[in-house]
């Protein structure tokens, strides 16, 4: 894509999961490109998070690419396309060569609270409905996601 400022990405729209995730991609990029990373602990501020939902739009957009989705967070009529009201973050290991998230990929407490309570008032009942497997591994994975944000 090559584009270097923000002004340049305004107004650009994806046609499709892979062009919009793109498009996010390279506002991360421009936006760590203007951030000094921090170094000095006497110095260094904890991050706030920003993200809203209760999955960072740019992850969805990948997932839904990826084809990397749950049953449980798409839609109904079409087991590929993602329902952005349905999708939770992912729990991702800690690594070395991964960059920080911004604060619009981190969710702060009161986006987590209402995640944990999407969990248990809407999917945990759906696990009887033959899919144990699947519905273990969403859980699990969910809910360790947001154990891991909260540390």
């Amino acid at each position: 894509m090559g584009i270097t400022s923000m002004g340049k990405l305004r107004g650009m729209a994806g046609k499709n999961a892979y062009e919009k995730f793109q498009i996010l991609e390279q506002r991360d990029r421009i936006i760590r490109q203007g951030s000094k990373k921090q170094t000095d602990l006497a110095t260094a501020k904890a991050f706030v998070g920003t993200c809203q939902d209760m999955c960072p739009e740019k992850e969805r957009y990948e997932r839904e690419f990826q084809n990397r989705l749950s049953l449980f967070e798409t839609l109904p009529d079409d087991d590929n396309r993602i329902d952005h009201t349905k999708a939770v973050k992912e729990y991702a290991r800690s690594s070395a060569d991964k960059e920080e998230p911004l604060p619009h990929e981190l969710r702060p407490p009161h986006v987590l609270t209402l995640t944990m309570n999407y969990l248990v008032n809407n999917i945990l009942d759906l696990g009887r409905d033959g899919n144990w497997g699947d519905w273990y591994d969403f859980v699990w994975n969910r809910t360790r996601g947001i154990r891991k944000t909260l540390v």
